[in-house]
């Protein structure tokens, strides 16, 4: 498996504020699945309310195994989530949003495969690899 070092997430992590109208969610997404090595379908499913601030601990509802856990956080991913809470969220969240974490344009929850997506464009946009996978950036 071919996994970035901290050098080359750095590189991708910096693709996410070039462009767009959803930089601040697309790398609070990033800081996020790569500080907590969480699953993708655990990050769309994340809710508001899963992000203890005052611990630094992420709730992992219906986990792999469909099992609940506690994941630590870092302080750098909490401040891109607080940003685009604070800065985004509010411009695109409408009734059907709810407590939903990552919304897309529509204020409907983010989808896996979007999440995918992203993070393909770019690994590629960055010149780290030719390809990106969600898996390989999950162990960095």
């Amino acid at each position: 498996m071919d996994v970035p070092d901290g050098d080359e997430l750095e590189v991708v992590m910096a693709q996410s504020l070039t462009g767009g109208q959803l930089i601040l969610r697309n790398r609070a997404i990033l800081e996020v699945y790569n500080a907590t090595g969480i699953r993708r379908c655990e990050l769309t499913d994340l809710d508001i309310g899963d992000i203890d601030i005052k611990y630094h601990l992420l709730n992992i509802r219906k986990g792999k195994g469909n099992n609940n856990r506690r994941v630590p956080i870092a302080d750098r991913a909490i401040h891109w989530v607080n940003r685009y809470l604070k800065e985004l969220r509010p411009k695109h969240s409408t009734f059907e949003s709810g407590n939903v974490l990552y919304i897309s344009r529509n204020g409907k929850r983010l989808n896996k495969n979007k999440v995918t997506e992203l993070i393909g464009k770019y690994v590629r946009r960055s010149g780290v690899r030719e390809k990106g996978a969600c898996h390989c950036d999950q162990h960095a």
